[in-house]
Protein backbone atom coordinates (compact mmCIF):
# COMPACT_ATOMS: atom_id res chain seq x y z
CA UNK A 1 0.00 0.00 0.00
CA UNK A 2 1.23 3.19 -0.66
CA UNK A 3 1.63 5.78 1.35
CA UNK A 4 -0.92 8.33 0.17
CA UNK A 5 -3.51 5.21 0.13
CA UNK A 6 -2.87 4.52 3.96
CA UNK A 7 -3.00 8.23 4.79
CA UNK A 8 -6.24 8.57 2.89
CA UNK A 9 -7.43 5.28 4.77
CA UNK A 10 -6.35 6.15 8.09
CA UNK A 11 -8.38 10.09 7.34
CA UNK A 12 -11.35 8.15 6.13
CA UNK A 13 -11.39 6.23 9.96
CA UNK A 14 -10.82 9.21 11.90
CA UNK A 15 -13.75 10.86 10.20
CA UNK A 16 -16.02 7.92 10.46
CA UNK A 17 -14.66 7.77 14.45
CA UNK A 18 -15.50 11.71 14.87
CA UNK A 19 -18.10 11.36 13.46
CA UNK A 20 -19.82 8.27 15.63
CA UNK A 21 -18.30 10.13 18.39
CA UNK A 22 -20.69 13.06 18.31
CA UNK A 23 -23.50 11.88 15.73
CA UNK A 24 -25.45 9.67 18.41
CA UNK A 25 -25.68 12.43 21.36
CA UNK A 26 -26.56 15.01 18.80
CA UNK A 27 -29.05 13.30 17.23
CA UNK A 28 -30.89 12.28 21.21
CA UNK A 29 -30.43 15.87 22.06
CA UNK A 30 -32.54 17.09 19.01
CA UNK A 31 -35.13 14.29 18.31
CA UNK A 32 -34.88 11.98 21.35
CA UNK A 33 -33.86 8.71 21.55
CA UNK A 34 -34.40 6.63 19.07
CA UNK A 35 -33.61 3.19 17.60
CA UNK A 36 -33.48 4.87 13.90
CA UNK A 37 -33.58 8.16 12.71
CA UNK A 38 -34.72 10.06 9.24
CA UNK A 39 -32.15 10.71 6.20
CA UNK A 40 -33.51 14.60 7.09
CA UNK A 41 -32.84 14.54 10.65
CA UNK A 42 -29.21 12.59 10.10
CA UNK A 43 -27.90 14.97 7.31
CA UNK A 44 -29.08 18.08 9.17
CA UNK A 45 -27.28 16.93 12.55
CA UNK A 46 -24.11 16.01 10.28
CA UNK A 47 -24.36 19.50 8.84
CA UNK A 48 -24.39 20.77 12.47
CA UNK A 49 -21.15 18.66 13.72
CA UNK A 50 -19.18 19.78 10.71
CA UNK A 51 -18.64 15.73 10.01
CA UNK A 52 -16.57 15.46 6.79
CA UNK A 53 -18.76 15.09 4.04
CA UNK A 54 -17.78 11.51 3.37
CA UNK A 55 -18.87 10.30 6.47
CA UNK A 56 -22.83 10.91 4.88
CA UNK A 57 -23.14 7.48 3.46
CA UNK A 58 -21.48 5.99 6.66
CA UNK A 59 -23.71 7.60 9.16
CA UNK A 60 -27.15 6.96 7.07
CA UNK A 61 -26.24 3.46 7.38
CA UNK A 62 -25.90 3.61 10.64
CA UNK A 63 -28.54 5.88 11.78
CA UNK A 64 -31.24 5.09 9.26
CA UNK A 65 -33.43 2.09 8.14
CA UNK A 66 -31.86 0.40 5.32
CA UNK A 67 -34.49 1.00 3.04
CA UNK A 68 -34.60 4.72 3.40
CA UNK A 69 -30.28 4.20 3.09
CA UNK A 70 -31.31 2.45 -0.29
CA UNK A 71 -33.64 5.13 -1.88
CA UNK A 72 -30.42 7.65 -1.00
CA UNK A 73 -27.53 5.29 -2.55
CA UNK A 74 -29.11 2.38 -4.47
CA UNK A 75 -25.85 1.55 -5.84
CA UNK A 76 -24.47 1.02 -2.49
CA UNK A 77 -24.72 -1.62 0.04
CA UNK A 78 -26.09 -0.33 3.34
CA UNK A 79 -25.59 -3.67 5.34
CA UNK A 80 -21.67 -3.15 3.28
CA UNK A 81 -21.35 1.11 4.97
CA UNK A 82 -22.77 -0.33 8.00
CA UNK A 83 -20.35 -3.35 8.55
CA UNK A 84 -17.59 -1.43 7.49
CA UNK A 85 -18.44 1.76 10.13
CA UNK A 86 -18.97 -0.73 13.22
CA UNK A 87 -15.65 -2.55 12.05
CA UNK A 88 -13.60 0.66 12.07
CA UNK A 89 -15.30 1.50 15.16
CA UNK A 90 -15.61 -1.28 17.15
CA UNK A 91 -13.59 -4.45 15.65
CA UNK A 92 -15.22 -7.51 13.61
CA UNK A 93 -18.71 -6.88 14.27
CA UNK A 94 -21.29 -8.42 11.92
CA UNK A 95 -24.76 -6.50 11.90
CA UNK A 96 -27.89 -6.85 10.68
CA UNK A 97 -30.91 -4.42 10.74
CA UNK A 98 -33.18 -7.80 11.94
CA UNK A 99 -31.18 -8.48 14.61
CA UNK A 100 -31.42 -4.98 16.25
CA UNK A 101 -27.36 -4.71 17.52
CA UNK A 102 -24.02 -6.36 16.74
CA UNK A 103 -22.94 -9.48 17.21
CA UNK A 104 -21.55 -9.68 21.17
CA UNK A 105 -23.39 -6.87 22.12
CA UNK A 106 -26.38 -6.81 24.40
CA UNK A 107 -29.36 -4.93 24.01
CA UNK A 108 -32.15 -4.57 21.36
CA UNK A 109 -31.36 -1.42 19.19
CA UNK A 110 -28.33 0.07 18.29
CA UNK A 111 -28.13 2.08 21.00
CA UNK A 112 -27.94 -0.79 23.28
CA UNK A 113 -30.94 -0.34 24.93
CA UNK A 114 -34.72 -1.89 24.70
CA UNK A 115 -36.31 -1.24 20.97
CA UNK A 116 -39.81 -0.98 22.31
CA UNK A 117 -39.78 2.83 22.36
CA UNK A 118 -42.88 3.08 20.57
CA UNK A 119 -41.79 6.04 18.24
CA UNK A 120 -42.55 4.83 14.51
CA UNK A 121 -39.42 6.69 13.42
CA UNK A 122 -41.42 9.38 12.06
CA UNK A 123 -39.48 12.70 11.26
CA UNK A 124 -39.40 14.39 14.14
CA UNK A 125 -39.54 17.86 13.01
CA UNK A 126 -36.59 19.61 11.56
CA UNK A 127 -37.64 18.52 8.25
CA UNK A 128 -34.84 19.14 4.99
CA UNK A 129 -32.33 17.31 3.89
CA UNK A 130 -33.03 17.95 0.75
CA UNK A 131 -29.56 17.59 -1.28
Amino acid sequence: MSIKRWWQACQKRRAIRRMTQKLPAMLESRYGRKDRYSVGQVKIVLKKCACDNSTVPYALSLYCHSAEFEKHYPEFSCEAYRSEALDICFGNHQYTESQGSSSGHSGGSFWGGDSSSGDSGGDGGGGGGGD
